[in-house]
């Protein structure tokens, strides 16, 4: 039938996915299509469980302009002898707590870093999954410290080239809302930690490293996927500084502002936690900035919220919304940030139970 089509187009490996947008077809209801495939430079690895994860990924390295091919590895097995020509193999496992990394993959992974290549590789479960491996320490060059953190806001290390001065907030349903034990690791020799958790400062949540034979390597102790970007960074911008790092090629020249605020004020508890009534948000540190907090549910509305004075050590809230109504059960953020610029200074979780 003679119209305007698009046209998607998906060759074998190791050629990406192509899509023209506009293809018209005429009264004799045919059309001319050219199309040249080149093996692009990202191999994206999933090795997930059955999920939907796979999306976050993908809409950030086409929000970053970075062409790549979808390995699935429930459907094509394991990725050893298929990473030749690709620059960066990006490696998540969503998910899945258990076999996280299997050992023909570690091999790959290991040859690739060896060879030069870029590695980014990401998942909450890897850490504590490949404790007594030595891809853990050799080739990841970090040991497992914390199996689970207990923390939602992730911090680069300040004055660090790829993650100084971000925000990586873990909860909240814009992103994939299923971190529940991200690790906490310790570099080795030869690794720097680029992220902490703003609960355990002294505990790295992402390290990275250089080899020999010219490679680089990031590891995420927590999902890529998990970062909301509700408050501080969004993916697209952590996906930018890592894939930069890395050397891969992309298309994006304009970098976002990310100014760290000097404020050490955090959220030092909330009591009692699961909650039916009212409760204590106590304060501890220094406010230097303009300061708010606010309780927001599961789909990122606001249902209380309080200016923070420097004064303050905590607030009271007697689990009432805007309105005056009692909030319903379920899942609570209680946020404290910058009402300025939406800089996040601390964030954790809370369970209401009526």
């Amino acid at each position: 039938m003679a119209g305007v089509y698009r046209v998607v187009a998906t060759p074998v490996f190791p050629y990406a996915v192509t899509t023209i947008d506009t293809v018209e077809i005429g009264p004799d209801r045919s059309a001319e299509v050219s199309l040249a495939f080149t093996q692009p430079p990202v191999i994206l690895v999933d090795r997930d469980t059955d999920s939907t994860n796979h999306c976050y990924y993908e809409e950030a390295l086409a929000n970053c302009n970075v062409r790549h091919y979808r390995w699935r590895s429930a459907l094509e097995g394991s990725i050893a002898g298929r990473l030749e020509g690709f620059q960066t193999v990006i490696y998540f496992t969503g998910d899945r707590s258990e076999h996280t990394v299997p050992e023909p993959d570690r091999n790959a992974l290991a040859e690739h870093l060896e060879n030069g290549g870029g590695l980014f590789i990401t998942g909450q479960d890897i850490a504590d999954d490949l404790t007594d491996t030595g891809f853990l320490e050799d080739v990841l060059r970090c040991r497992n410290a914390i199996d689970d953190i207990n923390g939602s806001l992730v911090e680069g290390v300040e004055n660090d080239p790829v993650l100084g001065g971000m925000q990586m907030l873990l909860i909240g349903n814009r992103g994939a809302n299923n971190q529940d034990s991200p690790a906490g690791v310790m570099p080795r020799p030869g690794a720097t930690a680029c992220a902490t958790y703003r609960n355990h400062p002294d505990t790295a949540a992402a390290v990275r490293w250089e080899t020999p034979g010219g490679g680089r390597g990031m590891f995420f102790a927590f999902g890529f996927e998990g970062i909301s970007g509700q408050f501080g960074n969004s993916r697209r911008e952590v996906m930018e500084e890592v894939l930069e790092w890395l050397g891969t090629p992309r298309s994006i020249d304009a970098k976002p502002s990310r100014a760290k605020p000097p404020c050490t004020l955090r959220i030092a508890s909330v009591y009692p936690n699961p909650a039916n009534g009212a409760l204590r948000i106590s304060f501890d540190g220094l406010l230097t900035l303009p300061g708010r907090l606010a309780v927001r549910d599961i789909s990122g509305r606001t249902v209380a919220v309080w200016d923070v004075l420097p004064r303050y050590d905590g607030v009271v809230w007697n689990g009432t919304d805007i309105s005056g109504r009692m909030v319903s059960s379920g899942c609570y953020f209680v946020v404290l940030f910058n009402p300025i610029n939406g800089s996040v200074y601390d964030a954790s979780r809370l369970i209401m139970i009526r």
